[in-house]
């Protein structure tokens, strides 16, 4: 009767050894240690985006992540404001330990693109043009026809009643928004194309000797 107990014994023993594949290996756990793979990416320090022409109001800032886990996960920063497009936008890293930043006296931000204040076209005593930033002040006693806007690239078209004789003529300009005007001669009127710098939109206002162009 022992000797049935002991075989017994051993015939149990022997199915739980064969129910583990190797009883002498350690059970594996997850301990959540991350499998090491070198990343060559290059730590960010800082970034440039230029906004198209259309833009006017910069609405949020949108970062996408990846986490630690693997993850992807998006964090949007609300901002609302008004941006010039002609800025340019610079994203950078703040450095952990940082001296206050004391704001320079009378010093003007360097723009790219310079801007001629008050800049002033006279053709032949029939119209003339005064620009100073986004406004464009035309003089003539001429009375306007029609005024539109075409598009690629973007110009403000203007024709205005008198037939006087001229060769065309074109005028380059330096300023941030305006890059050339026409004058062309048709028949019983002249035109006036503006030629603009980006896309925009624009007003047109009667004033006593001529009118004003505002973009926006």
């Amino acid at each position: 009767m022992q000797k049935k107990i002991i075989f017994i014994a051993l015939f149990l023993t022997t199915i739980t050894l064969i129910a583990r594949d190797n009883p002498f290996e350690p059970i594996k756990t997850l301990t959540g240690k991350a499998t090491y793979k070198k990343d060559t990416r290059e730590n960010f320090t800082n970034i440039k985006a230029k906004l198209p022409s259309s833009a006017r109001i910069l609405k949020k800032v949108e970062f996408s992540f990846q986490n630690l886990d693997g993850s992807i996960e998006t964090q949007s920063i609300t901002i609302d404001k008004k941006v010039d497009w002609h800025n340019e936008l610079i994203l950078k890293k703040v450095n952990d330990v940082e001296e206050p930043i004391i704001a320079p006296i009378n010093v003007t931000p360097k723009i790219k693109i310079k801007r001629m204040k008050n800049t002033q076209i006279n053709f032949k005593d029939i119209v003339s043009f005064s620009i100073d930033g986004k406004e464009l002040y035309i003089k003539t006693k001429d009375k306007k026809i029609r005024d539109f806007l075409v598009t690629n690239p973007y110009k403000i078209v203007l024709d205005f009643k008198n037939d006087i004789s001229f060769y065309t003529k074109i005028y380059k300009l330096k300023t941030k928004n305006y890059k050339s005007i026409t004058i062309g001669k048709h028949s019983g009127y002249y035109r006036v194309a503006i030629e603009l710098d980006g896309k925009y939109l624009y007003n047109i206002q009667k004033v006593k000797d001529g009118y004003i162009i505002n973009l926006r």
